[in-house]
Order: structure tokens, then C-alpha cells, then sequence
């Protein structure tokens, strides 16, 4: 339980300096790193979907 703590910790950090780095490039121009950034962002949501969704699974088994 407590590593899916951690990477779910993890995976909201990534989302966030993702996004916010993301917006700065796309202000800026450079689309190939937005890009880049939304496929973290997009692994990471699934990452957190997954583990949200298991922890819900154990916490109703116990």
C-alpha cells in the first residue's frame, strides 16, 4: 500500500512539472517538447488511474 502511495506521489509530480512545462514550451513555440510532455502526463494518469483503482480493490478485500 505504501509504494502505491509513493508512486502515485510521484506520477502527480510528474503531471504537474509536465504540464507546467508543457505550457511554457507551447507559449513558447516549441510544440516537439509539448509533445514529449504530454506523453508523461498521459502515462502518468494512467499510472494513477490504475493504482487509485487497486487500492480501492484492496481496501474492500480487507
Amino acid at each position: 500500500m505504501l509504494h502505491r502511495l509513493l508512486r502515485m506521489m510521484a506520477c502527480m509530480t510528474i503531471v504537474s512539472l509536465s504540464l507546467g512545462v508543457g505550457v511554457s514550451d507551447a507559449i513558447h513555440g516549441n510544440m516537439v517538447l509539448f509533445d514529449v510532455c504530454l506523453i508523461y502526463v498521459a502515462f502518468a494518469f494512467f499510472v494513477l488511474r490504475y493504482d487509485h483503482h487497486r487500492m480501492i480493490l484492496d481496501l474492500e478485500t480487507e
